[in-house]
Order: C-alpha cells, then structure tokens, then sequence
C-alpha cells in the first residue's frame, strides 16, 4: 500500500532493531540518540515512530533526511556519516522543517552527553536497516 512496502506497526524496522541490540548485546534502555530514517511520508511517520516506541523507552531522535534527500543507497550512510560528525562537537542536531515541537523527534539542536546511538535506514521493497554506534571519550 506504500512505496516501500511499510506496515502502520512498524514491524521491519522492529526486527532491524531487535536484530542490531541482539548483535551487540546492548540494553534498549541505553540508546541515547536515534536517527530515525524519517522521509517524512505517511507511511514512515507512522511506521517508524511505532517501532521507535515498541523496542526503545527514552531517547532523542533526528533526521537528516531533510538535509540529504535521496541519494540512492548511500542516504542511510550518509546521514549517519553527518550525524556522528555532530555529535563529536556534543550536538544532536535539530530535524529541519519540522512542524510539531516535542522533546524526542526534537526541533531544535540537544546537547548530547554520550552513549549509544541507533541509526535506521530503509528502501524499497521493505529493506531495513539499524546499527548501533558509540562514541569512546
């Protein structure tokens, strides 16, 4: 029913995370940061944010979606590429364009402490991906 075959519960991207924290042995509870895919589609607004809120309890979301477009299959390595060069100078960056303010898919740049980041991707045909990175200070 959608461009990358999306399900409202947000089940790939669920599986791509359980997948990611399962591989690490890391604890849901210790992400810290996540950069959502968020294309901002209907599908993905409410298939990611579904998943964000099945599998992870308290954390601070971005997208540089916005900032990068799609740029075929680099997108997701990209962003997370530009994500970590941020977050080195102790800033999560603020998701542009954004039209609704809350305290986790933030409007405005956080400072961030350290601690685990989750980074998600996805494509057409219902390809999805989650890595998780740390920064070591």
């Amino acid at each position: 029913t959608n461009a990358i075959g999306q399900r409202e519960d947000g089940l790939g991207f669920i599986r791509s995370i359980q997948g990611a924290l399962g591989f690490k042995n890391i604890d849901p509870n210790s992400i810290e940061v996540v950069k959502t895919h968020g294309t901002g589609t209907d599908s993905n607004n409410v298939a990611e944010p579904a998943a964000l809120n099945t599998t992870l309890k308290s954390f601070k979301a971005t997208s540089l979606k916005p900032t990068v477009g799609h740029t075929l299959g680099v997108s997701g390595l990209l962003e997370t590429c530009l994500l970590l060069d941020s977050l080195r100078t102790g800033i999560i960056p603020a998701i542009p364009n954004r039209t609704e303010q809350d305290n986790v898919y933030i409007s405005e740049d956080a400072e961030y402490k350290g601690g685990n980041i989750l980074s998600l991707a996805a494509g057409m045909g219902s390809v999805y991906s989650a890595a998780i990175w740390r920064f070591i200070k």
